[in-house]
């Protein structure tokens, strides 16, 4: 995008994304200018692994197979006839024993040790992920796919390895290896509008689920106001599931997040609009969740974008609705994005 997310600003936002707040350090804060995105990853994922190393990792249990004089757990009859471990005084023992060397550990150590190699990382960078490899020494190295991040669990006492893994997540993402020169390179996620899409839903929808307390926050399935005609004909009508509905005392307002890098377009060199497609969708959420009644009825609706460039706040009535298409400048002071957001509910 044309106007740069400060990097203090997208700590900020992927904290939110992410619902991880709890371990937002503000300290970092300061320490953050002059890094580039992977960095800021590559910084915050050494801080998150150190700090779970201090804290105590976490351990599961693992089932190994050995050969021991002395038996326990389960006997393995085949590999002990196989290796003729008898003869020798051995048995082949199946058993559980308690380790650190867990999937989540693994992910971690796994994407900092693959890290390390990536090219043009800042000296003091590369270094904390060593020391991080360091530390986590005993926990062994595997290879990420994007399968193993939904065998995760991270509720309750895993709940502290959230931020992490979804650093972990993003750079399994973005790092890809040349094939010709079979060097790793990172592919910025600033630069890819639809990962930008999701994490800006998600930071919007999270913001609100902490900010607005008292408010009930979460996607609305809306049914189409549409009667069929003929048998069958109801499956054939598509799904709409807005971005964030908000509930709170007497109101509704719905939020449909847009990330583009112009919010406004012009057709044939005219002036600037709005794009018609977002309009469309907006009111089909109004006129249809109205049938729920209630604050429904006159759900406000908001049409958000970052702004790249600058977009005039427009508001207007749709029957009893009112429907808002604003932006957010997102290279602004946090406190300023803080309040915004918060301005946009009340006036909607």
């Amino acid at each position: 995008m044309a106007r740069k997310i400060p990097i203090r600003n997208l700590y900020y936002l992927l904290c939110y994304a992410w619902d991880v707040l709890e371990e937002r350090d503000d300290a970092l804060v300061s320490e953050l200018d002059g890094l580039s995105h992977v960095e800021l990853l590559a910084k915050v994922l050494t801080i998150a692994g150190q700090r779970l190393w201090r804290r105590g990792l976490d351990r599961g249990y693992q089932m190994v197979t050995e050969e021991v004089r002395s038996p326990r757990g389960r006997l393995d009859v085949p590999q002990m006839v196989a290796r003729r471990l008898q003869d020798r005084g051995l048995a082949a023992c199946r058993f559980d024993v308690l380790t650190h060397d867990v999937l989540h550990n693994q992910i971690i150590a796994s994407t900092a040790r693959r890290l390390i190699t990536l090219a043009d990382l800042d000296d003091k960078i590369r270094d904390g992920l060593i020391n991080l490899s360091r530390t986590l020494g005993e926990i062994s190295t595997i290879p990420i796919r994007a399968a193993l991040f939904t065998q995760l669990q991270l509720y309750g006492r895993l709940g502290r390895y959230r931020l992490p893994i979804h650093v972990c997540e993003l750079l399994h993402a973005q790092l890809v290896v040349d094939e010709a020169t079979g060097e790793l390179h990172f592919r910025d996620y600033v630069e890819d509008d639809k990962r930008m899409a999701r994490l800006f839903e998600a930071f919007v929808r999270n913001f609100y689920e902490r900010e607005l307390p008292g408010w009930s926050v979460k996607r609305d399935t809306i049914h189409w106001e549409l009667e069929a005609l003929a048998p069958g004909a109801a499956e054939y009508l598509p799904r709409m599931n807005t971005d964030i509905s908000l509930r709170g005392p007497g109101r509704t307002v719905i939020i449909d997040t847009k990330f583009y890098a112009k919010a406004l377009v012009s057709y044939r060199g005219g002036a600037d609009k709005l794009r018609p497609g977002h309009l469309y969708q907006m009111t089909a959420y109004l006129r249809n969740i109205a049938s729920r009644g209630g604050s429904d009825a006159t759900a406000a609706g908001v049409l958000l974008y970052p702004e790249v460039q600058p977009i005039p706040t427009l508001q207007y009535t749709y029957g009893a609705n009112r429907l808002t298409a604003a932006g957010i400048d997102l290279t602004q002071d946090w406190r300023l994005i803080h309040d915004r957001l918060l301005d946009l509910v009340a006036t909607a």
